[in-house]
């Protein structure tokens, strides 16, 4: 089992989101653009790097356990 594909499809897709988020910012200046973005975006990073680090864990156990079983 590899976990790889997944992690770097995480990955990849945060920075591209972060990417437009960038852009969004450059007009988006409202209340609701400051509501979005204390209550989704500035929570998601701490969550996708806590993911991010739980699979790069998980993917170390299963090559491990892969290694014992051989």
């Amino acid at each position: 089992m590899n976990l790889d594909s997944g992690r770097n499809t995480l990955f990849k897709s945060y920075k591209s989101l972060g990417v437009r988020w960038s852009e969004v910012q450059l007009y988006w200046h409202d209340v609701v653009q400051k509501e979005f973005s204390e209550q989704h975006w500035e929570p998601l990073e701490p969550r996708v790097v806590a993911v991010l680090s739980a699979v790069d864990r998980l993917s170390q156990v299963l090559a491990k356990v892969q290694q014992e079983c051989s």
